[in-house]
């Protein structure tokens, strides 16, 4: 049987490119989750969930429409 050039670089290719893209698959890297932070609006005192990225940036309450900085983190052992 003689092969064509095309052939054998399906025939070698192939199976390489599903490897290499089995590979990337493997290694992909889902994205970090981030702890969520909590504190009460000064408005209305719900319980507000924010990100540590958050802190510093304005937000507002949905509830109360209420705005706010989000604030830093609580040392240890204190609770909002």
């Amino acid at each position: 049987m003689d092969f064509s050039t095309t052939t054998w670089i399906l025939i070698i290719g192939i199976p390489v490119f599903i490897g290499i893209g089995a590979f990337l698959f493997s290694r992909r890297r889902g994205p970090k989750e981030e702890p969520a932070l909590y504190f009460r609006c000064p408005g209305c005192k719900r319980r507000l969930k924010y990100f540590a990225r958050q802190v510093g940036h304005k937000g507002m309450c949905a509830n109360c429409k209420e705005q706010f900085i989000f604030p830093q983190v609580a040392p240890a052992g204190r609770s909002y």
